[in-house]
Formats: C-alpha cells, sequence, structure tokens
C-alpha cells in the first residue's frame, strides 16, 4: 500500500508510509533473485518511508526482508522492532528510500 496515513502505522512517524505486508515468491521462483529485484524496483519507484511487516511466526519472511533490506541500505541504519499489541503482532521494519 502506498502513502498510508499515520495513524495506520505501527512503527513509522511519518506524515505517510509505503507498507508491504504481504509478499509472495512461489516457491520455484525463489533464490533467483526475483524477490529482491521486485523489492528495489519498488523502493526506487516509490521513494519515501517504508513499514515492512511480518508474522511473529514467519522466520523465513523476517530473514529475507532483513537481509533484503541491509543489502539496499549498505551502511545506513533502519529500524527493526517487535511490535506486540492488539494491531500487530511480529517484526517491523521500517526505513528510508
Amino acid at each position: 500500500m502506498l502513502d498510508v496515513p499515520s495513524q495506520y502505522m505501527k512503527l513509522s512517524s511519518a506524515a505517510s508510509t509505503n507498507v508491504i505486508s504481504d509478499f509472495f515468491i512461489m516457491r520455484k521462483y525463489r533464490h533467483k533473485g526475483l524477490g529482491r529485484e521486485a523489492a528495489f524496483r519498488l523502493f526506487d519507484q516509490y521513494r519515501g518511508t517504508w513499514e515492512i511487516r511480518q508474522t511473529l511466526s514467519n522466520h523465513d519472511a523476517y530473514q529475507f526482508w532483513r537481509r533484503l533490506i541491509e543489502k539496499y541500505k549498505g551502511d545506513e541504519p533502519f529500524r527493526d522492532e517487535i511490535v506486540r499489541n492488539d494491531r500487530w503482532n511480529g517484526p517491523v521494519l521500517v526505513f528510508q528510500s
């Protein structure tokens, strides 16, 4: 979702934030760089604040997004926290593209 108002964010305090909470690559296309390429294109096309959310039980998704954002950001820091409340239960990664 693009330009989501701040009242719907888990961690971001930006006026509007781009959000990914669902992202699926079919198993036969995984580990070929397609997910990374698609995400990098989104980040570059829609510059701004991003909030990437995963469910607490999906460890593979968390590792994928953490590695991907580290590669995208290089040495620049990003926010990585576990949110546990009535609106979300899992990791949330926040960064600027």
